[in-house]
């Protein structure tokens, strides 16, 4: 989490920054945190491709979220 989360709040903070929250930006927020909670179980117990899945999925959050800044 240590690795991914910094740069979620960052781009939290220039959406909030730039006051172009949209439905991207919320759609984004929510997929990175509900693969970031997929991602614990995973690790645990999924076949070895879910965590890249999740992983992914948690980046693309992070895309939509900045999309609303510069679209």
């Amino acid at each position: 989490m240590l690795e991914i989360f910094p740069q979620f709040v960052a781009a939290l903070f220039l959406v909030h920054a730039a006051h172009a929250a949209g439905s991207f930006s919320a759609a984004g927020a929510w997929l990175f945190v509900v693969a970031r909670i997929v991602y614990v179980p995973a690790y645990a117990f999924a076949p070895p491709g879910a965590r890249p899945v999740c992983w992914v999925s948690a980046w693309l959050g992070i895309v939509l979220i900045l999309s609303d800044v510069f679209v």
